[in-house]
């Protein structure tokens, strides 16, 4: 399922492209944290947001970024992830990895949509 983006988005560059993008859900995630002894979890809900051409794509790939996000979060630490530092911090590192992993296709913009540490 595709959702649109809600608001006007501003684009890389400053262009507004909002018409011509689309926001693509991943399913919810649900990730054990690293270290600490406590059984930390982060509940996590992800959106995409890429050129509506590349919607398809994104579709294809969702198990490789599934991985993707899921790799990364798990070597996170609670302390790693504490107030809006850490989240800007997980969201760059995240945004970075998914393009990594992709090809020929470029996510302009990454939303946490539900973001609940346990």
């Amino acid at each position: 399922a595709l959702a649109d983006a809600e608001g006007a988005v501003e684009g890389e560059g400053g262009k507004a492209e909002g018409p011509d993008r689309i926001v693509v859900p991943l399913k919810p995630f649900t990730v054990n944290l690293r270290g600490g002894g406590g059984g930390r979890m982060l509940r996590l809900e992800v959106q995409l947001e890429v050129a509506s051409k590349h919607a398809e794509a994104i579709e294809k790939q969702k198990p490789v970024l599934r991985d993707a996000v899921l790799t990364l979060v798990s070597d996170q630490t609670y302390a790693d992830l504490e107030g809006l530092d850490g989240k800007t911090h997980l969201r760059d590192a995240l945004l970075r990895r998914l393009n990594g992993v992709l090809d020929g296709v470029r996510i302009q913009r990454l939303y946490f949509t539900d973001f609940v540490v346990q």
